[in-house]
């Protein structure tokens, strides 16, 4: 039976990337060896994400930009305008202030779609350029800033539109027109997508270089190998085979985009028992005339509610990742509806639309109003919460119990309350924390 390994790294502070702060952004990470993937699960059900094999939880108590979980639920969606993607930071991670700014973490449920105007416009658009009915422009002097324009062509007006395209709200499929152009051999371009378990290819660094460099403005020098596959291709999760028919299993992939055998996106995705978790989204700049960072979230939903249909019932839930209400450049996620966010003291899911008026009034909010946290403090831990918990030592597995003297190593006990706390008693009873 597969066991998730990992080993406490503890408390931690650095500089924010989002109001810039000097060592005010705290955080609890883990280093995971091997995660099942009902594991980590349960992990981001608690406000965790995880970068490469590190999983950190923001402290949002005391951070100065607290970070909200925000989930999708794919069948209810409604998405009613569309906002650029903006790819945040991998380590700023975030905890309870009047004043601070909350990163709360975010889910929409896949199971009801309706596409508004605006993104069937993003699809139209994509579907329009595959098929050759315009071409992009590059205008002078804006380097890769593009604006699509229709060809010139008798047969065609700047009206024209397919016939799957145009439909209205209540005859629109949002997985007919995402896979419009499969079986197209006439269509001028040629596009694919390839599902394949996360892996290490010089395309894809090369892909990822220049994205980081046009799009972020990293220094070239300071984007390694080494550096991208601990970011985007290195994962603790344990694969899980497929059950099902047509279904990739459970873990981290690779989606890879190709126009003309030309990589030009890649969507980093955790597949999951109850959800599709976006971890980064990497694209070619001379391809953003596309709209390719909305197009992708458009696909990933329409991917989930797939899956879903394919007979994994339970996996409803597209997470796109934190959530800060006063950081303008997150706000096109509150746009996908109808979402959730996660309460930063009981791990309850809150509907959006009754989250943002507290986030109106308060950077920090507890959704719940309740005394009751399941958020815990290590101080108030005692030997009898940390009994049962398992830990390897020497390669041998024991209860915390079983370990003699540990009673008497201060250091220890502060260490284990620490991370029961972070990562709470039934995640601790059930993984295995390497000493």
């Amino acid at each position: 039976m597969a066991m998730t390994f990992v080993y406490s790294t503890g408390f931690h502070s650095s500089s924010c990337g989002y109001c810039k702060g000097s060592s005010s952004s705290h955080s609890f990470g883990i280093q995971a060896d091997k995660m099942t993937c009902r594991d980590y699960q349960d992990f981001i059900d608690r406000g965790w994400r995880r970068s490469g094999h590190y999983t950190y939880k923001p402290n949002l108590r005391d951070s100065c930009c607290p970070q909200y979980t925000i989930r999708h639920f794919s069948y209810v969606l409604k998405l009613n305008c569309l906002f650029d993607f903006t790819v945040f930071s991998k380590y700023h991670l975030i905890f309870k202030d009047p004043d601070l700014i909350a990163l709360l973490l975010y889910r929409l449920n896949v199971l009801q779609f309706q596409a508004s105007k605006s993104q069937r416009k993003i699809i139209s658009k994509f579907n329009h350029y595959i098929e050759g009915l315009f071409v992009p422009s590059i205008e002078e002097g804006k380097g890769s800033e593009l604006i699509a324009i229709h060809k010139e062509d008798p047969q065609l007006n700047t009206n024209v539109k397919s016939k799957k395209t145009n439909k209205n709200a209540s005859t629109f499929e949002l997985s007919e027109a995402i896979h419009e152009y499969e079986e197209k051999h006439d269509w001028k371009h040629r596009f694919r997508i390839i599902l394949e378990k996360s892996s290490f290819t010089t395309e894809k660094f090369q892909l990822y270089k220049k994205y980081q460099v046009n799009i972020h403005k990293d220094e070239p020098s300071r984007l390694t190998e080494y550096g991208f596959k601990g970011f985007l291709v290195n994962s603790p999760l344990i694969f899980e085979p497929p059950s099902r028919p047509n279904t990739p299993g459970y873990g981290s992939f690779h989606q890879l985009y190709y126009l003309d055998d030309k990589l030009i996106a890649i969507a980093v995705l955790d597949i999951l028992p109850k959800c599709v978790s976006s971890v980064y989204f990497i694209y070619d700049p001379d391809y953003s005339f596309l709209g390719l960072g909305n197009y992708s979230a458009l696909r990933e939903i329409s991917f989930t509610k797939e899956l879903h249909d394919a007979g994994c019932t339970e996996l409803e839930w597209y997470y796109m990742g934190f959530y800060i209400h006063s950081c303008q450049k997150m706000r096109y996620k509150s746009q996908y509806q109808p979402s959730e966010l996660l309460d930063p003291e009981t791990y309850d899911w809150y509907p959006f639309e009754k989250c943002a008026p507290l986030l109106d009034k308060q950077k920090y909010v507890a959704f719940s109003n309740s005394k009751f946290e399941r958020m815990l403090d290590p101080e108030n831990l005692t030997f009898q919460d940390l009994r049962k918990i398992r830990v390897s030592i020497n390669g041998r597995i024991k209860n915390v119990e079983s370990i003699s003297g540990i009673q008497n190593n201060e250091y220890a006990l502060e260490m284990l309350k620490e991370y029961v706390a972070a990562v709470g008693k039934d995640l601790a009873a059930r993984i295995v924390l390497q000493f």
